[in-house]
């Protein structure tokens, strides 16, 4: 792969992960390549989900590995996906790859139902609750411009900011 999975992620401060990312209106071998070349970072990361804009590609894409989360789970593709249906709420510590070592209590649905593309542009129904339904929901905020700490209070946003700023010095030495 060449660069470090670290420097491959876009952090909190880059500018693309602000900005809802653009529909995908080709499903070709470009896609493909994207979508290889975002499951290999995600592997390397051990991620649960990886929103395109992560990785600076400001397509509506994400992945997910439901194997993180369910013995039998699969890899996932979803693309343009948009939130259909949430039920009830629930918070619990969120984690994310633009985000190293911050983790924050945020509030997400319970249930989600989910319609989006497959990788050949088929239509796809997705329904998940607990912890799938957390990431599905992280995911698709990714890809809408919004960012966890878009979800907590002040004073969770200020520490999150803070920690941010020492990893920013820390990168640049």
């Amino acid at each position: 792969m060449g660069k470090a999975v670290s420097e491959l992620i876009r952090v909190y401060g880059d500018p693309i992960l602000s900005r809802p990312a653009a529909a995908v209106s080709r499903f070709d071998a470009t896609l493909r390549r994207l979508v290889e070349r975002m499951l290999r970072v995600q592997s390397e990361a051990d991620a649960i989900g990886l929103a395109a804009v992560q990785v600076g590609v400001p397509q509506d894409v994400f992945t997910v590995d439901e194997g993180q989360i369910y013995r039998r789970g699969k890899t996932d593709v979803l693309i343009n996906a948009v939130l259909v249906a949430m039920e009830g709420e629930e918070t619990d510590e969120e984690g994310c790859l633009s985000f190293p070592k911050v983790f924050l209590h945020v509030v997400r649905p319970r249930r989600v139902a989910v319609t989006a593309c497959d990788l050949e542009g088929n239509t796809i129904e997705r329904e998940a609750k607990g912890m799938l339904a957390r990431v599905y929901s992280h995911e698709i905020d990714h890809l809408q411009g919004r960012l966890m700490i878009d979800r907590v209070d002040s004073r969770a946003r200020a520490r999150a900011v803070k920690r941010m700023r020492e990893v920013h010095t820390a990168r640049k030495t």
